[in-house]
């Protein structure tokens, strides 16, 4: 994604990579707790990219978001992530809502 980015023309220091998210919603959580941002752009793949979106606004960080899919991939794998979505959907929404409720975000 950092490529795509850079190749749009997208200066480098515009970046943030988190390499310390182990999720889509520590990612967001770090985003806004470590760098206090309210706005982002968020770069993904199509099938996750409404997932991420969804994450970011629900713990306060308003986004756009950018896909890109190769559009080599076998049907079976794009089948494969769409339905591994909707199971990390599921349980973001879970986890959000606990960490809402302990005051964590």
């Amino acid at each position: 994604m950092r490529q795509l980015v850079l190749g749009s023309g997208i200066r480098n220091d515009s970046l943030l990579l988190d390499l310390n998210g182990v999720s889509t919603l520590d990612s967001c959580i770090n985003l806004l707790k470590d760098h206090a941002y309210s706005n982002v752009i968020v770069v993904s793949q199509k099938y996750h990219l409404y997932r991420a979106l969804y994450v970011c606004n629900s713990v306060g960080i308003d986004s756009i978001g950018v896909f890109t899919d190769s559009g080599s991939e076998l049907p079976e794998t794009i089948l494969r992530r769409y339905l591994r979505e909707i199971g990390a959907t599921v349980l973001d929404n879970i986890e959000i809502l606990a960490k809402k409720l302990w005051g964590s975000i």
